[in-house]
């Protein structure tokens, strides 16, 4: 049984399906390096973009940190400025109750002194005199001296000289 056609070369046919199976095994090698380098162009790429995306939620996390952080300065120093004022403000309250303090203090004496000139005022009489007939301030005992009488029946005055205060 003559597997073969008649006329045909055994080795020749041999050495061809040799070069035909060589070169379907360097395509296939070929196709299988095309393959394996897309699929490592393809890792490298996915790798890259999410390292790239790791880098841009990096960043993020990092602006977010930084707008943070400026928000809790911006807060702290609000809070220090409004603790100033209000330090200020208690500052002008206690210097306004000092000084209304020392204000009613100085009243309170000028008071105290008024009553004590309006006594000394009271005290105090003026008499004409009976010679020169100017008026004179003489203390009260002269004024006293000079009533003769009853405090409840008519009083009649002594005459008043400047001389009489001495």
């Amino acid at each position: 049984v003559d597997q073969y056609p008649p006329g045909m070369d055994v080795v020749a046919v041999a050495s061809q399906l040799s070069r035909i199976m060589n070169q379907c095994v360097i395509n296939i090698e070929i196709k299988d390096k095309d393959r394996i380098r897309r699929e490592r162009e393809q890792s490298t790429k996915k790798r890259r973009k999410e390292e790239r995306e790791k880098a841009r939620a990096k960043a993020e996390v990092k602006r977010i940190k930084r707008l943070q952080q400026q928000q809790l300065q911006k807060e702290e120093a609000e809070r220090k400025r409004a603790e100033r004022l209000q330090q200020q403000q208690v500052r002008k309250e206690e210097a306004e109750r000092r000084r209304v303090e020392r204000e009613m203090a100085k009243a309170t004496r000028i008071l105290e002194r008024r009553k004590g000139l309006e006594s000394q005022y009271d005290e105090i009489a003026w008499a004409q005199c009976d010679r020169c007939n100017e008026w004179r301030e003489v203390p009260l005992e002269v004024i006293q001296r000079n009533r003769v009488g009853d405090a409840d029946a008519d009083v009649t005055e002594r005459p008043f000289f400047c001389s009489d205060i001495g």
